[in-house]
């Protein structure tokens, strides 16, 4: 159920989960372009387009922008970048899904109220926005098991901000272990008894 590195690329991750996306409408620049698309300061949001990530995704309203803009031109010149308008994000959750049964395996806050929170179980409301998503996309060819991040906008829109392969995605306080790995263990893994 795996496939290449080129499943993380974001264009493909849209190609994936469509109109479901947060960022769809954004231009697509080399790093060594990057200024002349953005700076420090404007209301935009830059993501390397390899979800492997040369480097995380900001905000160019952030403090360090011009710093991370002359690192990418510098460094990352031949890397590609989209540039997005900024979403105000409100809350965030992360999922780990299962794409073939198109199952929920667990799930947790990220940030609430827009600070870092992961002690929190999803709210019944995103649970089935995440159930509505996985019934109207593809994910079939995609690695059997996803983290999806799930955010909800200050207009109260739930979107996909993203995702990436299990085995690359952090954990949050709580994530239930037992719950993700007694599910992988039973519905994923195949064992040598088999």
């Amino acid at each position: 159920y795996s496939f290449g590195l080129e499943v993380y690329q974001y264009n493909r991750i849209q190609a994936l989960f469509g109109g479901h996306l947060l960022n769809t409408d954004g231009v697509l620049v080399f790093g060594q372009n990057l200024a002349d698309e953005v700076a420090p300061g404007d209301n935009k949001f830059v993501k390397p387009n390899h979800c492997l990530k040369v480097v995380e995704a900001f905000a160019a309203t952030d403090s360090t922008a011009e710093e991370q803009l002359n690192t990418i031109a510098k460094c990352h010149g031949e890397s590609l970048f989209w540039v997005f308008d900024a979403a105000e994000i409100k809350n965030e959750w992360r999922f780990f899904i299962d794409t073939l049964d198109r199952e929920i395996i667990d799930g947790c806050s990220y940030r609430i109220d827009g600070g870092i929170n992961g002690s929190l179980k999803p709210s019944a409301d995103v649970v089935e926005y995440v159930r509505r998503m996985l019934t109207d996309t593809m994910l079939s060819n995609c690695d059997r098991v996803l983290c999806v991040d799930i955010c909800e906008t200050s207009d109260g829109k739930f979107s996909v901000v993203e995702a990436n392969a299990f085995s690359t995605s952090g954990w949050y306080e709580a994530h239930d272990a037992s719950t993700v790995f007694g599910y992988l263990k039973r519905e994923v893994w195949v064992s040598d008894d088999e």
